[in-house]
């Protein structure tokens, strides 16, 4: 987030965010950002196939989820959920490697 936030007062020397706390957008941006990383380190091919515009291939170990790419570029479960009334990320959660070391700190933090 402080990162996202050196880059934003480096561009917009005008507008600068000087405050000492992380609001809650950039937390979910930097969130966003982090999920990208480990989308395209653990999901590479199927990631190339949805930004293409297809359907993961029938070896990928996500075929069963129905993913799909987001207005962000986050892979989600697709399915009849889609159908439900509940929230959008609830109904189409991210997708994350089980064993990845950002997987296992993110179900720390909310745990």
């Amino acid at each position: 987030g402080y990162c996202f936030r050196f880059c934003y007062n480096s561009r917009n020397k005008g507008r600068r965010n000087s405050g000492t706390v992380l609001s809650v957008s950039e937390l979910q941006n930097a969130k966003t950002a982090l999920v990208k990383l480990v989308q395209a380190e653990a999901f590479p091919e199927d990631l190339k196939r949805l930004k293409k515009g297809f359907t993961v291939s029938s070896k990928s170990s996500l075929r069963l989820l129905s993913p799909f790419l987001d207005a962000e570029g986050l892979i989600r479960v697709g399915g009849r959920l889609r159908l439900s009334d509940t929230p959008y990320d609830v109904k189409h959660q991210v997708v994350l490697p089980g064993f990845h070391p950002f997987t296992r700190l993110l179900l720390k933090y909310y745990h």
